[in-house]
């Protein structure tokens, strides 16, 4: 709208077995970061394959602000995933404080993730 630009972005980020942080992953965070530096004002979600509340999660969302409401404890599909019900909040919708990002929700039935659907808006 009014010819506004904003830059997104998205990963599929470094996957370990058991969710929690491991040197690859630290590895591929100050890679990410380095890569993010390059954009003051950046949108980027997708499945961080770490859950909300862990190391690498956290260390994000000390830089960004983490735009998925807290009621929100799982973003994994258990009539998709192969893993059934899992309670693991790993897919992530960041952004720097440039933007609102409003009517957060996530959508089941689409994939063994929750789709994250929102509206973003200059701040």
């Amino acid at each position: 709208k009014n010819s506004e630009r904003f830059t997104i972005g998205t990963t599929h980020f470094t996957w370990n077995a058991d969710g929690k942080a491991d040197n690859y992953q630290r590895k591929d965070l100050k890679a990410l970061f380095a890569i993010l530096n390059d954009f003051p004002e950046i949108v980027f979600c997708g499945d961080f394959n770490t859950p909300r509340g862990g190391e690498i999660f956290n260390t994000i969302a000390k830089r960004y602000k983490d735009n998925i409401p807290e009621k929100y404890k799982t973003s994994i599909d258990s009539n998709f995933h192969q893993a059934g019900h899992l309670m693991c909040m790993v897919d992530a919708l960041f952004s720097t404080f440039h933007f609102n990002i409003k009517n957060v929700k996530l959508v089941s039935g689409l994939s063994d993730h929750y789709a994250v659907i929102a509206n973003v808006f200059r701040a």
